[in-house]
């Protein structure tokens, strides 16, 4: 019954194959948009993993021969060179870290390797296999590829860097290897990818755990300053208030105090007033001797 089931396990193994290695076009498009402002969060490891895994597939497929890898192969070839060139086009223009010198190294060693393989290979049916071998390995690297960001994603509590359709991919193209290598008792088939099943379950695991939206030192600065602005202005309104408060009183105790003022002084006038204006009585007092 299950022996049944693997020629069409196989076909949808391809299928996601494909789709895992023209995954990375996806983060090209997002990069495109942006024009170049999203470079930051495309792995170049990923990118230099994927190919050299496409190429060392290619250079098997050829070689051993298996022509169903070929075609997956060749388009996901093509697709990491595009890629590639596609983020060195936007590296030229903007300083980022994550491309600079030491990856420029990398990519050249990669393509070097690349070009190796396929005159080792050339060169004896032996060697086919060892390649087979190589490939084998870059493989169960490619499927962990996007952990090489491990430490920004943790660190910046932010899985924004990890390519959530990639690792999607990654994890139905492991399981569905992995039911066919079951099936057909192929331990080729069944050690990378049960390496490969893991890693994308905790890379997706990492992308529940931490949300999309980038939350770093800088918006965390931005935001303290945003607030200590707005504190400030807050206070100095309530200054102002308070100065108009003590203002209107000043005021309105300065008034106060000159009708008081005014008062007093028109009441010690109509004072002196009433005592001028008393007549007086002169008593004379008569004696017998006058």
């Amino acid at each position: 019954m299950l022996k049944d089931l693997s020629p069409y396990l196989a076909y949808a193994a391809a299928v996601a194959t494909l789709c895992f290695l023209l995954s990375p076009l996806l983060e090209v498009q997002r990069l495109q948009r942006s024009k170049g402002e999203t470079l930051r969060d495309v792995c170049p490891m990923n990118l230099l993993l994927m190919l050299v895994n496409s190429a060392l597939w290619l250079w098997y497929a050829i070689f051993f021969p298996l022509p169903p890898l070929v075609l997956s192969n060749t388009i996901g070839l093509a697709a990491c060179c595009y890629s590639l060139s596609i983020c060195w086009f936007y590296a030229r223009h903007r300083r980022e870290q994550t491309w600079g010198r030491a990856t420029l190294t990398r990519t050249l060693l990669s393509f070097a390797a690349i070009f190796l393989a396929l005159v080792y290979a050339a060169s004896s049916s032996s060697h086919v296999q060892q390649v087979g071998y190589m490939a084998m390995v870059v493989s169960i690297l490619s499927y962990g590829a996007p952990l090489a960001v491990l430490s920004r994603v943790v660190v910046g509590r932010c899985s924004r860097p990890l390519p959530a359709a990639q690792c999607f991919l990654a994890l139905s193209c492991s399981f569905l290897w992995l039911c066919v290598g079951v099936i057909e008792r192929s331990i080729p088939l069944i050690f990378p990818n049960v390496c490969g099943l893991f890693l994308a379950m905790l890379q997706l695991f990492l992308i529940w755990l931490y949300p999309r939206t980038e939350h770093t030192e800088f918006s965390k600065g931005l935001e303290g300053l945003g607030k200590t602005l707005l504190a400030n202005s807050h206070s100095q309104k309530q200054q102002i208030q308070l100065e108009k408060v003590a203002r209107i009183t000043w005021e309105d105790q300065y008034l106060k105090s000159l009708r008081r003022g005014r008062k007093s002084l028109r009441h010690s006038k109509n004072s002196s007033a009433a005592t001028s204006h008393q007549p007086f009585f002169l008593v004379g007092i008569c004696t017998d001797a006058d």
